[in-house]
């Protein structure tokens, strides 16, 4: 009886064992592919070209208030866009961040023959609507939600949807369409 004892004992802790690896290596794992994920974002180029909408909306704020008193409403709505991009660090949220201004870039673009600013001024709206416009078809381009999408599927079959809720991972949010 002791010998059986013992099988069992052994056959417990064994099973304890793997379990205690399937979670501690599994959730490394998926911890380890949200990351990388995430970087992804930041190194697969969505970044940068957030980057570049932030600095031609700047761009294109300096030659707006050129034309305007401080605190106009015709460009606020662009300061503030501007501003709520430099501060956000989330990707889905960036990425929404970057539309946002792209969208105020546009109001104030239809918007700018009221300005009556210089051919010089309006040769510059011009120019920067171009690379919004590039960098933005760039950024709808990136994979990014392929491999969101890719993650958050895996998080549903075993052993990882039990390992995510035992470790607290959580799904990744998409980039807006």
């Amino acid at each position: 009886m002791s010998i059986l004892n013992n099988k069992v004992f052994a056959v417990v802790v064994s099973g304890v064992l793997i379990l205690a690896s399937i979670f501690g290596l599994g959730g490394q794992r998926l911890l380890a592919n949200k990351s990388s994920i995430e970087n992804y974002f930041i190194s697969g180029g969505a970044m940068e070209q957030t980057n570049i909408i932030w600095g031609q909306g700047q761009n294109m704020l300096v030659v707006a208030q050129r034309y305007v008193n401080q605190g106009d409403p015709l460009v606020m709505p662009l300061a503030q866009a501007l501003n709520n991009l430099e501060e956000e660090t989330e990707p889905s949220l960036v990425y929404a961040q970057a539309i946002e201004v792209a969208n105020q870039i546009n109001i104030l673009n239809r918007q700018r023959y009221a300005l009556a600013m210089t051919d010089t001024d309006n040769a510059h709206f011009d120019y920067v609507v171009s690379h919004i416009i590039s960098s933005l078809n760039i950024l709808r381009n990136n994979n990014y939600n392929e491999k969101v999408d890719n993650f958050n599927e895996s998080l549903q079959v075993f052993p990882a949807n039990i390992i995510s809720q035992v470790r607290g991972i959580s799904h990744l949010e998409e980039l807006p369409q």
